[in-house]
């Protein structure tokens, strides 16, 4: 049976998410989140499904930017108005890429970055079960050094796909979130 959760309890949960994402404390992370949890991230060529990719692609995040934060007091949590088993939460992220991504020949940079985004969340049986991320990847390559505002990277079509997607993704998200 699936049950419906309280604001409190949904807040809970993703509070206890960004503090163990804060620690850099996979396991703690993932104990938030239902086995087959799909995780969506702008910058993923595919959607990590279950604990075992999603911690795979969060590990790498870690190892890319080691000191990325997610500071509580630059984050809102929003319920779905419609129904308990979703949410939102608009966030800032923080971190300084020290390493590089191979696949995509970008080496470090070193700089620092502050991009806001936001996050959907799905609900089943108290756990996390879908978390939709969405940030301006292009902003992102801008602050972090790798393209200026008025060139395209060479991408990967994949991620220019994304990133020029962003804008309908948000748009989706806050139509869930309100409606």
């Amino acid at each position: 049976m699936i049950t419906q959760m309280t604001l409190e309890a949904v807040r809970e949960r993703i509070e206890s998410l960004f503090a163990a994402y804060n620690a850099h404390d996979v396991h703690a992370m993932l104990s938030q989140c239902t086995e087959d949890v799909v995780w969506e991230d702008p910058t993923l060529p595919v959607t990590a499904v279950g604990r075992e990719a999603v911690a795979d692609e969060i590990r790498n995040q870690f190892a890319i930017f080691p000191d990325l934060q997610f500071p509580k007091e630059e984050m809102e949590i929003y319920r779905s108005l419609d129904h308990r088993d979703s949410a939102a939460a608009r966030w800032t992220m923080a971190a300084t890429m020290v390493k590089g991504v191979a696949p995509l020949g970008l080496e470090p940079t070193d700089k620092p970055v502050h991009i806001p985004g936001m996050a959907a969340y799905e609900f089943r049986d108290g756990l996390i079960a879908r978390v939709t991320v969405s940030y301006d990847v292009l902003f992102l390559s801008e602050q972090l050094g790798l393209m200026s505002s008025f060139t395209l990277p060479d991408w990967p079509s994949h991620l220019i796909d994304r990133a020029r997607s962003l804008a309908g993704t948000v748009t989706h998200l806050g139509h869930r979130i309100l409606h």
